[in-house]
């Protein structure tokens, strides 16, 4: 118990440091963090949200493959697990972080459908998001209509995300 945290809190700060620095472009953090073996606690539902938002922000900062292989890895151990509730959002982050854009917009569609199958509007917020901004038919088709559907949440970094990629297609917002 170095430090006085528990281990899990320890390891939840690890996973927070390596994020914001591959937000600010250094991915040197979350390579040796990940050069490990993660700690057992890793393996818990809990850290599935912080593992899918460390891989997008490695992929941000430039490093590709290891973004890429947190996500596999990812993934796997979701389907291994069932733990289904976050499947949508993996596979909107493996969307992001493939160069083709076929399978990207593939993953994306795939992504939008299960996360509208469970309701998890916000997984499906996110999933329309990202195949707006590749393609302006699903910003009037699908993005606007799922945006306008929320009554809450206005001022979310999804939402602003949604409303600037309608923006960006010179779409009108939702009323």
């Amino acid at each position: 118990m170095a430090h006085g945290a528990p281990g899990g809190y320890r390891t939840w700060g690890r996973f927070l440091r390596a994020t914001v620095a591959a937000r600010r472009g250094d991915p040197d953090p979350a390579r040796a963090f990940l050069a490990r073996e993660p700690p057992r606690e890793c393996g818990h539902p809990r850290y599935a949200c912080i593992l899918a938002e460390l891989a997008l922000s490695l992929g941000e900062a430039r490093a590709e493959d290891m973004a890429r292989d947190l996500a596999d890895r990812l993934l796997q151990r979701i389907e291994a697990t069932g733990e289904r509730w976050i499947w949508s959002e993996v596979q909107r982050v493996r969307g992001e972080l493939t160069q083709d854009a076929g399978a990207a917009e593939a993953l994306f569609e795939t992504a939008l459908a299960v996360a509208q199958q469970q309701g998890a509007r916000a997984w499906a917020l996110r999933a329309a998001t990202s195949l707006a901004r590749r393609r302006r038919n699903a910003a009037e088709d699908v993005l606007k209509p799922l945006l306008a559907s929320f009554a809450e949440g206005a001022d979310t970094r999804d939402h602003v995300a949604a409303r600037s990629v309608l923006r960006a297609w010179g779409v009108g917002l939702p009323s």
